[in-house]
Parts: C-alpha cells; structure tokens; sequence
C-alpha cells in the first residue's frame, strides 16, 4: 500500500510580495498577468476574482488574483507563479 504525505500548498505572500516588487522595478505599474499551472490554479482558485463578460455571440471569461488577470501555461511547475 503506497500513501501519498505530501501536503501541496501555495504561499499566496510570496506571490502578492513578489508583485510588490515587480511594481518597484516598474515605477508602480501591475503586471499584466500571473502565469501558473493547472495544479496551481486549481489549488487557488477559490481567492480569485471572476468575471464573465459579453453576451450571447461571444462570452470573456476573466480570473483576476489581486487585481491582476490570470493566465494559465502547461510550462511551469506547481507553485511557480511568473509575473509579467
């Protein structure tokens, strides 16, 4: 019997202290999005802000965590959030 006892967690401090950063570097402009992957963005979906725009021809489907869009990429590892 094999039993998993990794316990997978995000640190959602790194990520809003790691954007604090990035606005000092970029005289205190948001980045334009959080990049991470599915396991990631699944683990913290719950503290995003959603919103669905548009009407019946087309539908936007935005995920936004402190303000700023989330976008999702197969390329990172869980827990690596790129801000750019």
């Amino acid at each position: 019997m094999k039993v998993e006892c990794i316990k997978k967690t995000v640190d959602l401090n790194k990520i809003h202290l790691a954007i604090d950063h990035f606005k000092v570097n970029h005289r205190g402009e948001n980045p334009s999005y959080l990049i991470m992957n599915y396991e990631t963005h699944d683990k913290i979906e719950h503290m995003f802000n959603n919103e669905v725009e548009g009407d019946r021809s087309y539908i936007i489907y935005k995920q936004e965590l402190f303000g700023i869009e989330v976008a999702l990429s197969a390329g990172l590892k869980f827990g690596e959030v790129d801000i750019v």
